[in-house]
């Protein structure tokens, strides 16, 4: 048995992604500990919050569609056609940096103003300065995400999953390297996020070539190619950016509610969704070149679904549990320091505890929406994600209001119930039923 799940690429997946949360986690310490709640950690957050958010949603947008894209290409085109694919969309993918970088770059001043309208001058220059120092992160992470697409399609999915410790690593060691060499540390995070982002994006380059890709220049997409990757791709973009919005909202709902209110959801939430990352989002991604091969087969696609739905619940029941009755302990001794008190802790623990009653369903929801990019099902994710976003926001206003910091919670736990139906709804509709058997396909 242990022999099995040493050999198991889910396993070693979910390790790395566990391994990168933690690093993330630590670089919030960081911030914490040597700014504290003050104008500049601010000024810091700010001008870090719209890259890191355009990154996420590019990145958790074309992770699957671009796999599934990639692996039909690869099985039907001949390797010349299959290379001058590859070269054109990673040619794409440098343009768009470029015009990232400078679109960026010139609308910084009023990007900052908007995020933070209230930050005194001086935190707003720094947060200006940070902002323009990441630039090397615009210019590349388009290029990452479709090598880190290459590589797992390859199923060389360690080398995409180490992304968050490697680039979180390097930024908290440009911090602690050289903080007490200027007078602007703070400057160090946009820097080091520049040089991890690179010095990733350089890996990825090395490891894709050593998986037998070459460039050389083949032009940019057009045609039936650019139409098949714009399908591909922005609607699941637009999908994971709807969803993320959610998020905004329900942080800005439970802000409404006392002092303190959004960082207390923040923290619980954070807890929470690690558990999907590490299992849900893990699964999702070793299986679905499996599952892309399996279009036609929907049987076997359903075998392939329900086994990742049992390991799921073989591992996050337990975890809820643990959690249900450790919850109060856990934030304390992860969050409570510096200004988070005992009764913001004790905030937290509420939130927690109503959003564990739907972990399984949570983290089965990348398992099923995998399923569906295997299919290419894309518009119907989109409007899956969409739809359940608005009921999200809606739910977590009323309830809120009625029930405080546990009725946001609450609000998570009814729409991951409803994403878990009607994505088995959305299947059924693509032909693959997955609580019933479906009927072998009929003779030619």
């Amino acid at each position: 048995m242990i022999k099995k799940l040493l050999r198991s690429k889910a396993v070693w997946v979910a390790v790395l992604t566990l391994l990168g949360t933690g690093f993330a986690l630590l670089l919030d310490m960081t911030i914490a500990a040597h700014y504290g709640a003050s104008a500049l950690s601010d000024a810091i957050v700010i001008a870090l919050m719209l890259p890191l958010l355009l990154d996420t949603v590019t990145r958790e947008g074309t992770k699957f569609s671009l796999v599934a894209l990639f692996t039909k290409r690869r099985d039907n085109d001949d390797a010349a056609a299959w290379q001058t694919y590859l070269n054109q969309l990673f040619v794409l993918s440098l343009l768009i940096g470029v015009g990232l970088l400078l679109l960026l770059q010139v609308a910084a001043y009023w990007i900052i103003w908007g995020l933070g309208p209230d930050l005194p001058a001086e935190e707003r220059s720094s947060a200006i300065v940070i902002f323009r120092l990441m630039g090397l992160m615009y210019l590349v992470f388009p290029a990452v995400n479709v090598l880190s697409a290459y590589l797992n399609s390859r199923k060389k999915f360690y080398f995409v999953s180490f992304r968050q410790t490697f680039v979180a690593a390097l930024v908290i060691a440009t911090f602690f390297l050289f903080k007490d060499q200027t007078e602007h540390a703070e400057y160090l995070f946009g820097i080091g996020y520049s040089v991890g982002v690179l010095a990733y994006f350089l890996f990825l380059y090395l490891m894709s070539w050593r998986e037998g890709w070459r460039f050389h220049w083949a032009g940019v997409l057009k045609g039936k190619a650019w139409r098949e990757l714009r399908g591909a791709v922005s609607w699941s973009t637009l999908g994971f950016g709807a969803r993320q919005t959610g998020r905004m909202f329900e942080k800005s709902i439970a802000s409404t509610l006392f002092l303190g209110g959004a960082a207390s959801y923040y923290f619980a939430f954070r807890i929470f969704k690690s558990i999907q990352t590490v299992v849900g989002s893990s699964l999702a991604i070793t299986s679905l070149p499996d599952m892309a091969k399996l279009v036609g087969k929907p049987e076997a696609m359903r075998r392939s679904v329900l086994k990742r739905a049992l390991v799921v619940f073989v591992f996050v029941v337990p975890v809820m549990l643990v959690l249900g009755f450790g919850a109060s302990w856990i934030i304390e001794k992860v969050f409570m320091r510096g200004s988070f008190t005992q009764e913001d802790a004790d905030r937290a623990t509420e939130a927690l505890y109503y959003l564990l009653p739907c972990l399984p369903f949570f983290t089965l929801t990348p398992v099923l929406n995998s399923a569906l990019y295997a299919l290419q099902a894309f518009r119907k994710v989109f409007y899956n994600l969409l739809s359940l976003s608005v009921i999200n926001v809606v739910l977590a206003y009323f309830l809120g209001q009625a029930y405080g910091i546990a009725g946001i919670s609450v609000s998570v736990s009814i729409t991951a119930v409803l994403s878990n139906i009607i994505s088995l709804i959305l299947l059924r509709s693509c032909g693959v039923r997955i609580l019933r058997r479906n009927a072998p396909p009929k003779a030619q």
